[in-house]
């Protein structure tokens, strides 16, 4: 094979291939009207509820917290939920194929992508029971102060 062939196939190779290739299955949408459905319709179990993004130095950090305290809870008593806001979902699916989360994620779709532009990462809203909101905590908090809130919608 000569250089120039080696060449485009390299190039075809590396830049023609989706940027999701081989990162398993993509993920599910979810628009602003999914997820009030999805807050609202939880059987009575309260909602960790986490936003994030697959570039966010901070969210990996936050995630480690997250881990334990599903760990920590069955989903019997707690559900909880990521939300991507990545703009390239592919980004998004990478990243869980690499480090796959102990509950479910989705990404938002353009709508809610656009809505949630401004909104630093991570933010946790946590839900009660009822659907309402307990707290909403915004970046890397303690692990003290996220199990306090947890724990506390989880015993209401």
């Amino acid at each position: 094979m000569n250089r120039l062939s080696a060449a485009v196939l390299l190039f075809a190779v590396l830049f023609c291939l989706p940027r999701s290739a081989g990162a398993g299955e993509p993920l599910a949408a979810v628009s602003e009207s999914e997820l009030a459905r999805i807050v609202h319709e939880g059987d009575g179990r309260p909602l960790v509820l986490v936003y994030w993004a697959s570039w966010c130095v901070p969210c990996r950090h936050f995630r480690e917290k997250l881990e334990k305290i599903r760990a920590g809870y069955p989903e019997s008593e707690l559900r909880m939920l990521a939300v991507s806001l990545d703009r390239d979902p592919g980004m998004a699916a990478a990243y869980l194929a690499r480090s796959p989360l102990p509950y479910p994620a989705r990404i938002g779709d353009a709508e809610l992508i656009k809505a949630r532009s401004g909104m630093p990462v991570p933010t946790t809203i946590l839900y009660r029971r009822d659907g309402s909101v307990e707290r909403e905590l915004v970046g890397d908090v303690s692990e003290k102060r996220l199990g306090h809130y947890v724990g506390r919608i989880v015993r209401r």
